[in-house]
C-alpha cells in the first residue's frame, strides 16, 4: 500500500539558496549546451568537414561523457559535490574556449573534455539537488530543478537568433 505525505504539518523549506543556484547553474549550463548544438555542425560543415566527420565529432562528446560519470558518482558519494561540480563545470566551460580553434583534431579533444565535464555537470548536479532537497518534498525539488534544466534547453537556441536580432544583422534585407 502506498501512502500519501501528511500534509498537514508545516512542510520544510524547499527552495534554498543553495538549492536556487544550483537550479541557475543547471538552467545556464543546459542553455549554452543547446545554444551550440545547432551552431556545431553547420560551423564544421562550413570549414569544409564532411558530414561523417562532423557525426564523430559530435559522437566524441558521448563517448567521452558515458564512462566518466560513474567517476563523477564516486566523488559525489564520498562528498566532494562542490569541487565536483565546480570542476565539472570548468571543463565545460573551458571547452567552449576551445572552438575558437581551426584544427579538426584539437576540435575531438574539445569535445572528449567538454563530454567528461557534461557527465559531471548531470551526475553531481543531481546528486546534489537530491541532497538539498527536504526527504519530504524530494521529488516536488526534483520536478523544479529538471524544469530549470529544460528551460535552458528550450531557450538556448533562440540565443543565436537573439544574437543577430541584437547586432541588427536580421534586419538588413
Amino acid at each position: 500500500m502506498i501512502s500519501t505525505p501528511d500534509t498537514t504539518t508545516d512542510s520544510p523549506k524547499l527552495l534554498s539558496r543553495d538549492m536556487i543556484l544550483l537550479c541557475l547553474a543547471q538552467s545556464a549550463g543546459y542553455g549554452a549546451s543547446a545554444f551550440l548544438a545547432p551552431l556545431l555542425p553547420l560551423y564544421l560543415v562550413s570549414r569544409g568537414h564532411t558530414e561523417s566527420f562532423v557525426g564523430l565529432v559530435l559522437a566524441a562528446f558521448n563517448v567521452a561523457s558515458f564512462p566518466s560519470r560513474p567517476v563523477w558518482g564516486v566523488l559525489s558519494d564520498r562528498g566532494w559535490l562542490r569541487g565536483s561540480l565546480t570542476a565539472s563545470g570548468l571543463l565545460v566551460g573551458t571547452a567552449y574556449l576551445g572552438y575558437l580553434v581551426p584544427n579538426a583534431a584539437f576540435i575531438f579533444l574539445v569535445r572528449m573534455v567538454q563530454g567528461v565535464g557534461w557527465g559531471g555537470v548531470n551526475v553531481v548536479g543531481s546528486a546534489w539537488a537530491a541532497l538539498l532537497a527536504p526527504a519530504t518534498r524530494r521529488a516536488e525539488a526534483l520536478g523544479w530543478y529538471t524544469m530549470a534544466q529544460r528551460t535552458g534547453t528550450a531557450l538556448g537556441p533562440s540565443l543565436p537568433s537573439g544574437c543577430s536580432i541584437a547586432s541588427g544583422s536580421s534586419l538588413r534585407s
